[in-house]
């Protein structure tokens, strides 16, 4: 199938639009910025194997806290699942979810405040955001449509905090100002880009799948997405990006893992000792989110390590 639509539904995005005219590559690369938005969560085949060991959860501490990313992938029922069953292996003090107080209000949390009000952007980045915004919301409808829930694992890891009584932290970064960084960064992409980015993820993607899926059924769409989410899966669809997208890589993950990660230090760095972190963010983010949290101290919990050799 098309690499770009395997990316897409790996990724949460939309099928691609051709790219005869400026709006058609604006439309492809809003695809593109959406599939790069979060990522899939793989499941290893023993699926009874403890939560804390499923290669989806890193475990970092640093000596006072101990922080459980665990990647996930928004269409998953298996995603959703996993973080429920880490939630009640770990017991956490915090719960962190790649949300802001604007976008957690859709899945049945509430925002912290008042939004701080944002300096108007450009006509231009304004556009760039909406055609971006238009296709995300175009590929959630058609997902629900399917009876797919998106971003079921942050519904269930809101739930369980509140049960608990455990604080949430929502530690992304305003949706209005990614629209506009993404905006900019969708002017600055090109066809050309795209196809690159294309031709980067087709080897690597085409050993996962024997037939093609039917967007329009959900049974192939969750079947091909958990039959295709694997971690160094993900790693090349991000990497891809990187190198062809530039603009878009920054806009999508890489300020947004940066954004994150302060959250998360700074949280941490007002709280006492003894922290159980679950953080609950797309793997396109895990990576660079346990990268800042190892410049800062932290590394591989060994507990961890222990009890999941040769698992």
């Amino acid at each position: 199938m098309h690499a770009l639509v395997l990316a897409a539904l790996l990724l949460r995005s939309t099928a691609l639009a051709p790219v005869a005219s400026r709006r058609g590559m604006c439309e492809r690369a809003g695809a593109a910025a959406a599939a790069a938005w979060t990522a899939a969560r793989p499941r290893s085949a023993a699926a009874a194997a403890p939560p804390l060991c499923d290669e989806a959860v890193s475990a970092l501490a640093n000596g006072k806290s101990t922080v459980y990313l665990v990647g996930t992938a928004h269409v998953s029922d298996v995603s959703a699942r996993l973080v429920a069953e880490t939630i009640d292996a770990v017991r956490p003090t915090l719960v962190m979810v790649e949300l802001d107080g604007k976008r957690v209000q859709g899945f049945g949390g509430e925002a912290p405040g008042p939004a701080t009000p944002l300096a108007p952007a450009p006509v231009g980045q304004r556009l760039g955001a909406f055609v971006v915004g238009a296709v995300l919301r175009s590929l959630y409808k058609s997902l629900e449509r399917l009876g797919l829930d998106t971003g079921e694992e942050f519904a269930v890891a809101l739930r369980k905090a509140r049960s608990a009584g455990v604080p949430v932290l929502l530690a992304d970064r305003d949706v209005d100002e990614t629209l506009r960084l993404v905006g900019d960064a969708v002017r600055k992409t090109t066809s050309k880009d795209l196809e690159n980015f294309e031709a980067a993820l087709s080897p690597a993607l085409a050993g996962d799948l024997t037939r093609a899926v039917d967007v329009a059924s959900r049974d192939s769409v969750a079947s091909t997405v958990e039959l295709v989410k694997k971690r160094e899966t993900v790693r090349t669809i991000v990497a891809a990006l990187e190198a062809n997208a530039p603009a878009l890589y920054d806009a999508l993950v890489d300020s947004r893992d940066a954004y994150m990660a302060a959250s998360l230090l700074d949280r941490l760095g007002a709280a006492g000792p003894g922290q159980r972190v679950v953080a609950v963010v797309g793997m396109a983010h895990e990576d660079g989110i346990a990268r800042r949290l190892a410049a800062r101290g932290f590394a591989p919990a060994p507990r961890r390590a222990l009890a999941c050799a040769g698992g």
